[in-house]
């Protein structure tokens, strides 16, 4: 295949994928995911310099937080181009989204052509599964990327056979470690495949293949090596996200029929029922849009059918849609979506396949009756047959016609339904964002004393970097005072109703300028409090008052939140 086709096929897939990926990027999804907003702040800290982690751990109460490295440094890196900001933080999964799907064309070419690669390579451009994740700032969406670069990295040693391509091999691996937890399953397909080309092999092969295995163990050691000392050092930390995962399937006597259960509704999510929350999909929907659906049933078929005639690529195919998904059978059903997502990849080439035999059937079927007849001559033609080239053409348009009704499918169903839908808005906090965009910039005016509820949001503290509104902590009693230095108003941002009363009760002429909602309840206030009308100083009794309630309004923060 020339060159310039290659090239220019690259260059389709990965403006489609980029399209799917940047289009509406300030917008959709809105707001901003709690998940979201605490990983930002990580990122953010290591593009200041303030530190260089290992592992990003949160604190000695939220172990099951801390977090592989790799997506916080990329997202450091378009944080010190673009400021830290939502779209700035959502660019970087969606540049990672981009990435995968070219890198994808190029895996599949040399494993299955470019016809076939370019099938898949649009099948994951606009699948749905794979477009959410890379618009949502999480560090998930490195499972497909370094799937698809240990696939790339796998074959350039098959072909090369040399020390530095089993050297990359390795290191490939052990940078998968660094990237998402779900990446942990990805040996297993890879010693799968191993032993069938063992078995398969003969022995002279073996023998030069043993000698590169050292240089690939190597590698892995030495680029894992920080990440097994962390592991080993405090395995309480690296572990954390799993035992918990592991220890929410149920008791021990229900754990194996449980894993049979959500191992089942693994692999129906695909196309008949997932249990996606809100921001992950759609609820009770299938991850796959109907036309890819059934495209992956025939092409798993196809494979199957085929498996003799080349099996490691076919063979690996198929481990690489299985396996990805076993992290996603541990666990709450509705972390599976994004547990699985290192599926998508295989997923979509099981689809590709499909649509590649439905296109050869439709060929050969032209062929089978066009066969019979007479040959033309040029003058009977229709000017689009072109000869005896209209099966081939027939062919191209059915697979086009498919991958134009998936591209449409998807497009309406992520960024007019699903992006409309009330439940989303309120998945990705899209109030409490509005709610910032409308108290910051009171600030400018105003010295504004917010509740620890609000202060300490990870959505507020994120969407803060890029503002530096000067926000002041509501948590001591010389709050509710003035200074002979004060010379602005005050505003107070208050969920707590004891607090809240005594607000009122103190400053009768404030003036309440908007109202807003904490864990359900309709109780919260903000208050703007002229400087003229506040007091110098309050009576003993009511100093211990407002200490009790700003004490209690504390111990209400820390019991209600756990893994910030």
């Amino acid at each position: 295949m020339s060159g310039a086709r290659r090239v220019a096929v690259l260059i389709m897939v990965a403006a489609v994928a980029a399209f799917f990926r940047l289009h509406q990027l300030d917008a959709i999804p809105p707001g901003l995911f709690i998940d979201e907003a605490q990983d930002g702040i990580d990122g953010a800290a290591i593009a200041r310099g303030e530190r260089f982690p290992l592992m990003v751990e949160v604190g000695d109460n939220v172990k099951a937080r801390t977090r592989e490295p790799i997506f916080f440094y990329l997202m450091a890196a378009v944080f010190r181009l673009f400021g830290p900001t939502v779209e700035s933080l959502r660019l970087t999964s969606a540049l990672i989204g981009i990435a995968t799907v070219a890198l994808f064309v190029l895996a599949c070419e040399q494993w299955f052509g470019l016809q076939t690669a370019c099938l898949a390579g649009l099948l994951l451009a606009v699948c749905r599964w794979h477009v959410t994740f890379s618009r949502i700032g999480l560090r998930a969406i490195l499972a497909p990327l370094w799937i698809v670069l240990t696939v790339l990295a796998v074959r350039a040693l098959v072909r090369r056979r040399s020390r530095p391509a089993a050297a990359l091999c390795g290191a490939t691996v052990a940078l998968g470690g660094y990237t998402y937890q779900a990446y942990w399953i990805v040996p297993l397909p890879l010693m799968l495949l191993g032993l069938v080309q063992v078995w398969r092999v003969p022995r002279r092969a073996l023998r030069a293949a043993a000698r590169l295995a050292p240089m690939a163990l190597g590698a892995f050691l030495l680029v894992g090596a920080p990440l097994i000392r962390y592991a080993l050092a405090r395995p309480d930390y690296y572990f954390a996200r799993a035992f918990e995962v592991a220890q929410s399937v149920g008791p021990a006597r229900s754990r194996a029929a449980e894993l049979r259960d959500n191992l089942q509704k693994v692999l129906f999510m695909l196309h008949f029922r997932s249990q996606s929350p809100a921001q992950f999909g759609f609820p009770g929907r299938p991850l796959l849009d109907p036309l890819t659906g059934v495209a992956f049933a025939i092409g798993a078929f196809a494979l199957l059918k085929t498996l003799r005639s080349d099996p490691i690529p076919k063979l690996g195919v198929l481990l690489f849609w299985v396996c990805p998904l076993l992290p996603a059978t541990a666990g709450d059903m509705p972390q599976a979506v994004m547990r699985a997502l290192g599926a998508a990849p295989a997923v979509c080439l099981i689809a590709a396949v499909g649509l590649q035999s439905v296109a050869s059937a439709v060929e050969s079927a032209g062929d089978r009756a066009g066969s019979g007849r007479a040959e033309p001559t040029p003058l009977d033609l229709p000017p689009w047959q072109g000869g005896r080239q209209w099966p081939r053409r027939c062919a191209a348009a059915v697979a086009a016609l498919a991958i134009a009704a998936a591209t449409g499918w998807n497009y309406h169903a992520y960024f007019r339904e699903w992006a409309g839908r009330a439940d989303v808005d309120e998945a990705y906090m899209a109030d409490v964002r509005r709610f910032f965009d409308f108290f910051a910039p009171l600030a400018e005016a105003n010295d504004v004393y917010v509740s620890p509820y609000v202060y300490y949001s990870p959505n507020v503290r994120f969407l803060n970097l890029a503002r530096q509104a000067p926000l002041r902590l509501l948590a001591e009693f010389a709050a509710l005072v003035a200074s002979e230095d004060d010379v602005r108003d005050r505003v107070y941002i208050s969920e707590s109703p004891g607090l809240n009363a005594l607000i009122e009760e103190l400053y009768p002429e404030r003036e309440i300028v908007a109202r807003y909602k904490v864990y359900g309840r309709h109780g919260g206030r903000v208050y703007r409090v002229a400087r003229s009308q506040l007091r110098v100083s309050l009576p003993p009794a009511r100093r211990a008052e407002v200490a009790y309630w700003i004490h209690k309004m504390l111990a209400d923060f820390r019991a209600q939140v756990r893994r910030w």
